[in-house]
């Protein structure tokens, strides 16, 4: 009967600090490593050429924020942004690499409208600046 109790009581504890840890995690995100050229846009941002990670956190896209942040690398938590967008979601067919679609503007630069994160049916339209 003590076996039982204390076997019961371990498997609760186990059970409340997985629970914890899921409460406490970060919010859901997607994140790719690019390489730019010069002359891409993303919003009204125009990025200098170099490497950059891109992160979708669905928890802002759910509330209407921005949520499709490009950071130049190296990357770390608290690193500033070099642009910020809002996107609106759609679904398509899963791709296997990451994939960005943009249109040449009259200036020459290149506005990216759209990304897709590998393995991910849904495609981020990316809002576009003034």
């Amino acid at each position: 009967m003590k076996r039982n109790a204390l076997w019961l009581g371990v498997m609760g504890v186990l059970l409340l600090a997985v629970a914890g840890w899921n409460l406490l995690a970060d919010p859901q995100e997607q994140r790719q490593q690019i390489s730019l050229d010069n002359g891409f846009k993303v919003g009204s941002v125009l990025l200098k050429a170099g490497d950059y990670v891109v992160i979708h956190q669905s928890e802002k896209d759910r509330v209407g924020e921005e949520c499709t942040f490009f950071y130049r690398v190296p990357y770390y938590r608290g690193k500033p942004e070099a642009a910020k967008v809002r996107c609106q979601l759609a679904q398509g067919r899963p791709v296997q690499e990451f994939t960005m679609e943009s249109t040449k503007l009259p200036d020459g630069t290149r506005q990216i409208n759209s990304i897709q994160f590998a393995g991910s049916s849904e495609i981020h339209h990316l809002e576009t600046g003034s």
